[in-house]
């Protein structure tokens, strides 16, 4: 399957890293199609989430009509602020209170930060980023290797048909 994938990837010209599946293609699947799209989709690499006893960003509890973001120990985040990533696409920077994380007993396991506080970036869509959070959590579920498996022997067939064609 991967080496299907990286030549029909290095066929149209894209790296297999961008083969994954975006959070609007996960939306609009469930939206026109009424599908929920098996794949992968890219991976939160942060340090937190390399660790699971650090807070990662899904454990953050995210109010979009408040504009606010909850830790988990319970501290409510100073800033929200619309801005775009060093690939220029769209975010919103989160930002808590240097005075809440200074004196967090959790500290540690949230921001490495010497003097600062946590940040967070998320994705400005709501439901894009519930999307993503999702299938990351589906992604990591013993039976998605299996699941994935199907699509792309589908996948590859169907391509492998066409191309006869």
């Amino acid at each position: 399957m991967r080496l299907w994938r990286r030549k029909r990837c290095s066929q149209r010209n894209i790296s297999s890293t961008q083969a994954s599946l975006h959070a609007e293609v996960l939306v609009s699947a469930e939206h026109h199609q009424k599908i929920t799209l098996i794949g992968p989709v890219a991976a939160n690499t942060s340090w937190q989430a390399r660790d699971e006893h650090c807070f990662d960003k899904s454990q953050f509890s995210i109010d979009w009509q408040e504009q606010q973001v909850r830790c988990p120990q319970g501290k409510t985040s100073r800033y929200w602020i619309p801005t775009y990533d060093r690939h220029g696409k769209d975010v919103i920077h989160i930002k808590f209170n240097p005075a809440d994380c200074k004196v967090c007993p959790s500290r540690g396991l949230c921001t490495q930060a010497k003097a600062g506080a946590r940040m967070l970036a998320i994705h400005p869509d709501q439901e894009q980023h519930q999307a993503l959070q999702k299938a990351r959590l589906r992604q990591k579920a013993p039976d998605f290797k299996q699941k994935y498996a199907k699509r792309a022997g589908i996948e590859g067939t169907i391509s492998e048909a066409r191309s006869r064609v």
